[in-house]
């Protein structure tokens, strides 16, 4: 009787850590195949923020949307802070390289870029 409870409660915690994957241009994180990716926050009026992820793909050279970090029901993930995301794509194997700034045309918007590397496995 015990192992059966065990069993179940393994069973529904893994469901439950598998349906709750981010995704970005509907791939899950765990699945992108790239060295390197960058990071950057997208300017909100809320306190809450959004993460565009460039792992390489083809997207729009004006449109964020696509790089948007989504739940596994296609809506964006709102972050606290963009330390949370560097954490968040640490489990996935990525460490931080660097970090730059651009600044808006308009001077008036500056942006962090956040360059991560994937960890090689040691065998």
């Amino acid at each position: 009787m015990g192992k059966k409870i065990i069993l179940t409660i393994a069973a529904l915690t893994l469901f439950t850590l598998s349906s709750n994957a981010q995704k970005v241009n509907g791939i899950d994180l765990k699945d992108i195949d790239a060295d390197y990716i960058e990071i950057s926050e997208i300017p909100r009026m809320s306190s809450n923020t959004l993460v565009a992820i460039d792992y390489g793909q083809k997207s729009s050279l004006w449109n964020f949307k696509e790089q948007v970090l989504r739940d596994d029901e296609g809506r964006e993930l709102e972050l606290n802070t963009m330390v949370e995301a560097l954490n968040m794509l640490s489990k996935y194997g990525y460490e931080l390289v660097s970090v730059y700034t651009t600044q808006s045309q308009n001077g008036g918007i500056q942006l962090r870029h956040y360059v991560l590397k994937k960890q090689k496995a040691t065998k």
